[in-house]
């Protein structure tokens, strides 16, 4: 189930909380399952079971919770004994949507990207997923809505990367220089500081994420239509970059289970 947070601070960080009390339904067309880089910030809450990741060369079996700040390249999920969980989803604007809830820095949450959630958010996190694991959605939700607000910090707002949604062409860095009146070195600095990316990084990668969310959703082989959708240069162009985010050609990427596709779209 998805859940959209009520207070207005939250909102602004958060896009949803997914919250599933039964997994196996949901997964068990495809247990196995692909997820890419992408510019959202994840929270993991794992109220019953477990899972593995493989990432970076290691797999791990996880039954606790975990923060994954950014994720560098492709990683395989198995969801095959997970029970149930809840996951913050924060917006995609890289790290700034998360740095307003914890006390880290963007270049370090870059360095190392998933976290033991008590290690940004304290014990409370865990003793709080304890708490919860036989309520309702409902209820989840609310609590963590509380959870985030208890941890709010208005002054750690960053506000290039949500400047450059508000702008009708996502925001390139000559629109936000024009906007902001900034030097391109000056908005650098700003925006690596607030998102974990040089302003280029940042537009590519959510390019990318928009394509692939895309081509899940609709199966669309039709690689130029991407090309003039999303303003690749030409079709080269497209699957060059396809491929340096998840290692695989977009027609790959289809053949492969990926979580995009059991994300939910409705509340």
């Amino acid at each position: 189930m998805k859940l959209i947070p009520r207070h207005p601070d939250i909102q602004r960080h958060v896009d949803h909380f997914w919250i599933v009390g039964n997994a196996q339904p949901v997964f068990e067309h495809s247990p196995l399952l692909h997820e890419f880089p992408g510019l959202s910030p994840e929270l993991i809450l794992v109220l019953d079971g477990h899972y593995t990741i493989s990432y970076r060369g290691k797999r791990e079996r996880v039954n606790t919770n975990k923060l994954y700040s950014f994720i560098h390249q492709d990683v395989l999920l198995d969801f095959s004994t997970l029970h149930s969980f809840a996951i913050i989803r924060f917006q995609a604007r890289n790290l700034s949507s998360l740095l307003p809830f914890i006390n880290e820095r963007a270049e370090d949450l870059m360095r190392n990207p998933v976290f033991q959630a008590e290690v940004v958010f304290t014990e409370r996190i865990n003793q709080l997923a304890n708490h919860l694991r036989d309520a309702s959605a409902a209820t989840i939700a609310e609590e963590l809505e509380g959870f985030l607000l208890d941890h709010f910090l208005a002054e750690r707002e960053g506000f290039l990367s949500e400047l450059t949604l508000s702008l009708p062409s996502g925001g390139s860095p000559g629109e936000i220089m024009a906007r902001t009146n900034y030097s391109y070195s000056t908005l650098e600095r700003h925006f690596k500081r607030d998102t974990g990316l040089t302003p280029k990084k940042f537009q590519t990668l959510r390019r990318f994420r928009q394509a692939i969310n895309e081509l899940y959703d609709t199966g669309n082989t039709d690689w130029l239509h991407y090309v003039e959708k999303y303003g690749y240069f030409d079709q080269s162009h497209f699957i060059k970059e396809v491929k340096r985010y998840s290692s695989l050609t977009p027609g790959q990427i289809l053949k492969r289970p990926g979580l995009q596709p059991y994300r939910p779209t409705k509340e």
